[in-house]
């Protein structure tokens, strides 16, 4: 038999699509009467949605992690996070921002997974994290929950508004004075 292997096979049409083959031999009345059972699904369009989402993972500016909600561990995190928490991806993976001290203010990290958990997301959520050097930098949080392979995962967009906060204060006291 053979289970969940990823080929490639010829459509009617001529392309090639990207399917996943499950095969069974079954003997209908002993080997000499063998039968082959095939189920053949196409997940090309899948395939493509998952390269494109990959592609902007990888590319945006802003921090983005992914973590297993039942553990907090990260399973993908991309090359801003890296830049932002000094941190490479094989020091990160399969640790929790709390294993790896990113949390500033762990109340915050509790008030943003109580929001989440409430509300399935969150969106512009303020909080304060450990950055590169030592330094806290100031972020807004977007996340939101997802299920996949029968696991729940939480996926959050981090930028870091630090410096137009320090812009916006020195603006407020200069307009105050």
């Amino acid at each position: 038999s053979v289970r969940g292997r990823l080929t490639k096979l010829r459509r009617k049409d001529g392309t090639f699509g990207d399917c996943i083959v499950n095969a069974t031999l079954i003997a209908l009345d002993g080997h000499t009467h063998s039968h082959a059972v095939w189920i053949v699904r196409d997940i090309t369009e899948q395939n493509a949605v998952h390269e494109q989402f990959k592609a902007a993972f990888r590319l945006t500016p802003d921090c983005m992690t992914i973590s297993r909600i039942s553990d907090g561990a990260y399973v993908a995190v991309n090359e801003a996070y890296e830049h932002i928490t000094g941190l490479t991806r094989a020091q990160t993976l399969g640790k929790t921002a709390t294993q790896l001290g990113i949390w500033a203010d762990l109340t915050e990290r509790d008030a943003l997974l109580t929001h989440v958990d409430q509300y399935g997301t969150a969106k512009e959520f303020f909080v304060h994290l450990n950055a590169r050097g030592g330094q806290v930098i100031a972020a807004t949080v977007n996340a939101v929950t997802f299920e996949a392979r029968g696991e729940r995962f939480l996926i959050a967009l981090l930028r870091d508004v630090t410096e137009a906060r320090k812009v916006s204060q020195a603006l407020q006291e200069s307009e105050a004075r």
